[in-house]
Formats: structure tokens, sequence, C-alpha cells
């Protein structure tokens, strides 16, 4: 368990011959011990300490096994003592500054070099340059990091500051069934390390991110943030860059070249000029220069809106013949927040797309609109919350996972995902990609769920934590938006944690923070951005009423976010009528394969077993999703046995997936309408939430493993660009819309209806059920409404009772005959109502391929249809091409891809793994290789 320290000969990697040395202390040389010495392991860099003893079998089983998070909670207790021995060149040591650069340490340590204490650090979010010039020596030198236990450390915290400031910062502490720690918001570390009610608790400790030693001469460039200005008469357009440079505590002012070049698809566009640089005392200077007199570039968009060009900038500052420099990739384009009054103008009709029709003004108080217009275009927010990816964060930049998961969201049409304010701020590669891909970052600040503490020590901490993301994050084209905290408002507002009975205190704290501190910094340091103080809150009517509203959920004003664990999702009338969704969602059960990875034996699958009851933080959470699945679907009275536990959770996966599109669909019909309420006007919809870090009942549509869930293949089909959207309200009359992200109309769109009966395979065709329309641009149209029973008993193929039917509609170009976005399915009444509706024999007829693409084709029948049909591959990864579907006809053909750089099956083999589920009235059945069973 012990091995002798390390020694690492440290090889120079400058860019150029007269570069800064920049020498990595990355690697697997480092040793890792606790207090006493009892354990002492090799370790890795970047890694953490979990990670490092994972490795070397002192946890000898995976984190997420069994009750390992709790079990293995006794390494966040103890400290924790990161060593590397390396050795330095003497020519480095005359260069005029040296400096341990920790571009992530979790959380709190003293760093110590040779015996000699370089510095403390306590913010896992910022990057620390510790001075090591006095400290370094020629030949073999040792680096210490001896990090502090992060339980004890908030509470010691946590402890001190009550004493100094006569009231404590709640919460007290995490919920009971969270199994997790106290006093996160005591630390600037990741608050989901100490528990979440969606995953576990892992305080971390450890190197997380890279370190470094540098040493130079003259100055580095740290980052760069961008500002283009748009062609003014005939001097072309221009871009502003302004770098951010360190050169070391107590540096002389400095002059040099400061260089840019942006690659242009018509070639590079150049620009230098002489500077002075005039550090402050830690060091840091900035300087500017223009690039100008360039023909406008393409404009980058969002995805499903255009292209994502992107133009290489390569920053240089040099000075006594050292030069130091950075790239970054960056785009053409414009973004803005819109908070506009609503008005009863004609002007801001058009704008919006509103039509006559769709707006009732009545007399009370509109409001403002909130949406985001990019290069001038109105956009509608379409996507995801993302939390980590793992709760260690060292794990959580896995490149691979990171783009499977972005790749995921924009091939169902995201086109913005939330960074949720109590995880990370994302790696490099994270926001490359969303550029690359066109998705826009909607980036919270980590804060979330808690009040903070404001004291001049704290606030200088997130100072110099505002300071470096947003440099580090500004030049990226996908960031649309920076918010203060996660929450934070209406928990102080609606009194969360207690604190009615000092609320002007609090008060006070969050304006100190969010308005006073943070807000004037963002908006200094990237003033082509928005920032809004909190999410949800009203935006600009929060910030008139001082920061803190009186109702931060008004639904004229800002975003909201919106849970209902007790009335019918899948009732369109249950729902807010906001301006922007930023948070939504439903809780549904993991892939039962995935659930496998975590438990020992079989006995613990099922909802009652202890381990089960554990992984579900959610308080209630299993009863309220059979309470939930039980409105519609056939939920057995003996849902908790062992026997129904595969049944639940296809129930549950159901459920949440067509709560989640009614809900979202009916925020994206409100697009056009504005109410006499002034309700209406939405312009976003990021459901509650994308991925999963462990294996365990959550609101993702993705699981820990990768798999997607039903609620993932049906985010395909509500956020398609054109689409029929439909439902039944309370009085059984169908409302049927027509919705268009596009910015272009559609001449000759007729809506089409293809009704059938649940006890036998359709025979009728598609029927024209519209007149023939212009589908408006950029908008949502109301198209018909009826009752349900003549409407029904109009169409042919359907002439019995609604509890007999269901229909399928779409939209139609009438010129081509091209289908304008996804079939959608109506069920007139819920399928657990439903006449007729008995179990189809559904068989897999054959499976071939792969084809040129890797993707292999299923070919299914069935004798009658079955709504929800769920393909599994079994331990298979992959995707097929639809799924959770309405298998109509007596036929169909799905595609299997599997993921990329995992193991493809072969035909047989995918076919011997092929499960096929589906409900009917009264049962859910499964057809596999050996038969077909109900669950």
């Amino acid at each position: 368990m012990t091995s002798p320290p390390a020694s690492l000969l440290l090889l120079l990697l400058p860019a150029l011959a007269a570069a800064a040395d920049v020498v990595s202390l990355d690697g697997a040389r480092w040793t890792v011990r606790n207090a006493n010495g009892s354990v002492r392991v090799p370790a890795t860099v970047p890694g953490g300490v979990y990670t490092d003893l994972r490795a070397a079998g002192v946890l000898s089983s995976d984190f997420f096994f069994g009750h390992n998070d709790e079990l293995y909670r006794w390494v966040s207790y103890d400290n924790w003592t990161y060593e590397l021995t390396f050795e330095v060149d003497e020519s480095l040591l005359r260069r005029r500054h040296a400096q341990v650069v920790l571009h992530g340490a979790d959380t709190v340590a003293e760093v110590w070099l040779n015996g000699q204490r370089l510095g403390g650090v306590e913010n896992m979010f910022v990057r620390y340059a510790l001075a090591a010039t006095g400290a370094l020596r020629a030949g073999a030198n040792r680096l210490a990091v001896n990090f502090t236990a992060a339980p004890v450390e908030a509470r010691r915290r946590y402890e001190a500051y009550r004493l100094a400031h006569g009231y404590a910062v709640p919460p007290e502490c995490v919920p009971d069934d969270y199994h997790g720690e106290c006093h996160a918001n005591h630390l600037r570390k990741m608050q989901a390390s100490f528990s979440w009610d969606w995953g576990p608790a892992f305080p971390s400790e450890g190197l997380w991110k890279s370190v470094a030693l540098e040493a130079f001469d003259a100055a580095v460039v740290r980052d760069v943030i961008v500002r283009f200005a748009e062609p003014a008469g005939e001097q072309g357009a221009s871009l502003h860059v302004r770098a951010f440079l360190e050169l070391g505590p107590g540096a002389a002012p400095l002059e040099g070249t400061l260089a840019a070049t942006l690659q242009l698809p018509q070639g590079p566009a150049r620009a230098s000029a002489q500077v002075q640089l005039s550090p402050d005392a830690r060091g840091h200077a900035v300087a500017d220069l223009t690039v100008t007199g360039f023909d406008e570039p393409p404009r980058w968009w969002p995805n499903g809106e255009g292209e994502q060009t992107l133009l290489p900038l390569t920053v240089s500052f040099t000075s006594g013949g050292e030069s130091s420099e950075v790239t970054r990739r960056i785009a053409y384009r414009t973004i803005e927040l819109v908070q506009d009054p609503v008005t009863e103008t004609p002007e801001f009709r058009e704008h919006l797309n509103v039509s006559e029709n769709d707006i009732n003004y009545g007399s009370t108080e509109k409001g403002l609109t909130f949406y985001f217009r990019v290069n001038g275009r109105p956009i509608f927010a379409k996507g995801s919350n993302w939390i980590p990816v793992n709760v260690l964060p060292e794990l959580g930049g896995d490149p691979a996972h990171v783009r499977y998961l972005l790749e995921s969201a924009r091939d169902t049409h995201t086109n913005m995902v939330r960074v949720w304010g109590g995880g990370v701020y994302e790696s490099d590669l994270f926001y490359e990609l969303a550029d690359e891909m066109g998705i826009l970052i909607w980036q919270d600040l980590m804060f979330a769920c808690s009040m903070y503490p404001a004291d001049e020590a704290f606030l200088a901490l997130v100072q110099e934590e505002v300071e470096q993301q947003v440099r580090r994050l500004q030049a990226h084209a996908s960031v649309a938006l920076w918010a203060g905290n996660n929450e934070n408002e209406g928990a102080l507002v609606d009194n969360w944690y207690g604190t009615g009975a000092n609320f002007q205190q609090y008060k006070s704290d969050y304006v100190n923070l969010y308005a006073n501190t943070i807000r004037p910094l963002v908006l200094e340091l990237d003033p082509t951005r928005d920032y809004v103080v909190s999410s949800p809150s009203n935006g600009l009517e929060t910030d008139k009423e001082g920061y803190v509203s009186t109702n931060p959920g008004n639904a004229l004003y800002g975003d909201v976010h919106y849970y209902d664990y007790v009335a019918d999702g899948w009732n369109a009338d249950t729902y807010r009528r906001p301006r922007f969704a930023s948070e939504y969602g439903f809780q549904s059960m993991p892939a039962l394969a995935t659930l496998r990875s975590a438990v020992a034996n079989a006995s613990e699958l099922a909802v009652e077993s202890e381990l089960m009851a554990s992984r579900n933080h959610h308080p209630d959470g299993y009863s309220e999703m059979a309470l939930l699945a039980a409105k519609r679907l056939p939920l057995p009275d003996d849902w908790r046995s062992p026997q129904r536990f595969d049944a639940f959770i296809y129930l549950t996966q159901i459920y949440q997936a067509v709560a989640t599109q009614t809900q979202t669909e009916h925020y994206r019909r409100l697009r056009s309408q504005l109410l006499a309420s002034g309700e209406g006007l939405c312009m976003g919809a990021l459901y509650w939430q994308l991925n999963d870090l462990w294996q365990a009942p959550t609101w993702a549509s993705i699981d820990s493993a990768g798999r997607w869930k039903p609620l993932q293949y049906l985010a395909g089909e509500f956020f398609a660009p054109q689409m029929a959207s439909a439902y039944v309200d309370t009085a059984h009359r169908v409302h049927v819309w027509a919705l268009n992200d596009r910015p272009e109309p559609v001449d000759g769109v007729v809506l089409q209806a293809r009704p059938g009966r649940w006890d036998a395979l359709p025979e009728a065709g598609w029927q024209n059920v519209s007149d023939v329309f212009t589908l408006a641009a950029a908008g949502s149209q109301h198209v018909l409404t009826a009752d349900v029973a003549p409407w029904l008993a109009s169409l042919r193929g359907c002439e019995a009772a609604a509890e007999r039917c269901f229909v399928l509609l779409r939209l139609l170009a009438v010129a081509d005959a091209v289908p304008l976005g996804p079939e959608r399915a109506v069920l007139p009444v819920a399928p657990r109502l439903a006449q007729g509706l008995e179990p189809a024999d559904i068989q897999v007829a054959s499976v071939s391929g792969p084809g040129a693409d890797g993707a292999l084709e299923v070919a299914l029948r069935t004798d009658r249809p079955a709504p929800f049909v769920w393909l599994e591959a079994g331990a298979w990864e992959g995707r097929f091409s639809r799924n959770a579907f309405l298998l109509a006809d007596g036929a169909a053909s799905v595609r299997f891809l599997p993921r990329a750089g995992a193991a493809a099956p072969s035909a047989a083999q995918l076919r011997a793994a092929l499960t096929v589920t589906s409900v009917a009235a009264q049962a859910v059945t499964r057809t596999a290789a050996g038969g077909r069973t109900t669950l």
C-alpha cells in the first residue's frame, strides 16, 4: 500500500525557442497519502483521491456500486497530501519569475515547495499561480499539496461564520434522504459533491486539473476576450481584442508587442501594436488591440438555424525576445436577451409573429418579453439542463462522454443547454464542442439552493472566481447568458431555509453577492452578454425591485422553474404560461441493464430493497412516480414487488417522456399566444435534466451508462423544427397547432389525420382535416379545435367511441407531398382506459446489416396496434432511429446504430439481445428471444 517517492525529470516544452517555459507536472508519478501515513499510494494528476485509491485497490469496487457512496465516505473525512519529486535544470532558475500553477485544486489546501510554503488555495474554480522563484532549486525539488477534509472544513467555516457574524448561513444540512454532508455553501467547490436529490455525496479532494511550472522573463498571455464590430461604411468589420497577462507579483512595467491574427475564409487579418503593460499588485495586466478592415465573415448560428463558422484567433505578446501566445476559435455573431415591454402595437405583433387572432390584451399589465435574439433573429430555446458528468470532478471532463452527450442533444434538435449552478464550470472541451454544434449555453455561476456568506473574505474568493471564469469563457460563441445562481432568490423569498425571521440580513447578503459583487464584474468583463441575478427570476423586473422580487416566479417576466408531482402531467391544462421555462421535469427509473451494474444480486432490484430505497434521494420519489404513472398507464397494484420491477421501470419512463412532451409542446404553442392575463409569448423550454451521474431514479433523459430513455427519443420529436402539436383538454376537445421554428413561411400546407382502432390494424389512409394554409414563419398557429367524439366519428377508420381509437397527425406540404416534421399520435383517452387495447403480438421479423454506417436494420411485425413500443439492445451500446413509438401498422423498420467506440453486435447478436416492450390497457408485455411475457 506504500511506495517510495517518485522522481521525475521534467522536460521543458517551449512553443518556440524564445517562449516562456511551461513545464507540465501532470502524470502518474505523484503519490498521495493520508494524514497519519497509514495509506500511501501512487497518484495521477489531473486526478483526485477517490480515483487514486480506486486505482490502487484501496477502494475495491466501483464508486457507484451498492452503498459505496456511504461506505467510502471515510475518504472525505481524512486529510490527504499529494507529493511529487521533480528535477529542474539550472537554466530555468535564471528566469526572472517562476511560478507553480494549479489550474484546479479541490478545494482547501496548502502548497509547499522544498519545505517553503508557497501559499494556500481554497476555491476549486480558481487557477492559482504561486510564486516559486525563491523556493526552486537546480536538481531535485519536492512539491507537496496538503488538502483539508472538505466536510470538516465546511463545518469549521460554518461555525466560524456564525460566531463572527451572529447568524448562521443556511441550510443547516441537506435532507436526510440525500444521505449527504452539510455546509457545502461555505466552500467554493462543486455543491453537488455533498449530494443532491439526483446524486450521491463524494466530497472530493485532489488536483482535478493540470499542474504546471511556468518560468519567464516577460509575461504570459492567460486569456483573451473579444468583441466584433459590424462594418461601418467602407471601413469593413473589426475585432477588438483584450489580452490578460501575468507578469508575476512585484513586476515592473513592461513594453512589448501585442499581435493578433484572425483566420478568415478569405485569408488572415492581422494587427500589432507596441503596448506598455502596467501590472497591478498581483502582477496582472491588460492590453488592447483592434484588428480592422476585413470583410464581414459568415455568421455563426445556433443548431437548426444555420452554419457554425468558427474563426481561429491567435494572440501573442513579445518582449525582450520572449513570446507567449494563446489560440481561440471565435465566431462572428450577435446575441441579446430581449426584455421589451409587451405592447399593443402592430409592430410588436409583427416582430414576434403574433397574429391578431392569438392576442388578447385585456386590461392586465403585460410585463416584459424574455427571449434570445441571435444575429437579429428571435430564437425559441429548445433543450435541457446539464448536471456534472461525474460527481468526481476529475472524471467529469471525459472527452468521449462529453461529446456523446452533446451529440445526443444536438441530434434531437437542442439549441440550448443550461449549465446548472450546483456543478462546475465545464471543461474547455465542453464549450468548444458546443461552439461546433451550435448549442447555446445558459451559464449559471456556481451557486445553488442555498444562502451564501457575504463577508469580505468570501466575496474576494468569488470575485477572483468570476474574473477567471468569465475571461476563460467569454470568447466562446456558444455562451449566451450569465446567471448569478440557481433558485436562491426563490429560496430566500419563499423561506425555504428559515430565513424569514432574519430576512433583511439575508436579503442584504444576497444583494451584496449577486448584484453588488458579481453583476458589475460580469458586465464589465463581458459587455456582449446579459446577466440575470438568479434563475428563475423576473429579469429586469427583479433588478427594478432591488434584485429581490416579491414574486420571483411571475409568469409575465423572466424565466420559471415548474414541478408538479401530483397533477396529471399528460394534461396540458395543468401547466403555467411563462415567458421562458428554464426547468421542469419528472422522475423516472434508469434502464434495468444500468441498474444491474450497481447491485450484487438480483434481489436488490426491487423498489423496496434497501439499496433502491437509498438511491432515490427525492423524498417520496417512488410513491410520486407510481401515483403519476397510475393516472394514465396500467400500473400493477403490487408495483413494489420484485416481480413488477421491470414494469415499474418501463411505466415510469413512458410517463416521464409523455409528460415532458406534453409540457414542452404546451410551451412551444405559447410562442405566438398572448392571453388576456398577460401570459404567453413563451420563447424557451429547457427540461430537467439531460444527463445522469449514477444508477438511480432521476429526472434525466440519458442515464449514467449513456442509455437513452424514452424521453430522449421523444425529444427528437417534440423539439422538431416543424410539426403538428395536438392535445385533448379536460372538456374532451382536441386542439391542433402548427409549429414552425424556421424563419421562412411555408405555403400550401395541410393538416392530415390517419385514424385507427386498437382492436385491428388500420385500413384508412391519410385524410385532410384542414383547409390548405400558409405555415407562418417562426411561430405557432392554431389549426383546429373540435369535440373529440364527433371529430373521430367524422374520420374514416374510426367509426367508434373515443375509447377505442387513436389518431396519427402530420403536416404535409401539398405541392411536393413532403411531411413537415414527425407523425404525432393523439390518444383520446388514457391507455389504461382504452377499449380493445389488448397485448400485441410483436415479433422481430429480421435483423440485417450492418450497413456502411455500421447500422443494423430491425424489422418488426405485429398483429394489432401497440402504443409506446420500446426496443432495448441488452448490453449492446447504441441507439435506435426511433423508439417509444406507436406501432400502428402491421410492420415497421427501425435502425440500430452502435455507439462510437463501443463494441458493435452482429445481426445475430443483436437479434438475440433485443427485447420489445409495449403497453396494453391492463398489462405491460415484453417480447424477447424466448417468447412473450407479461411484466
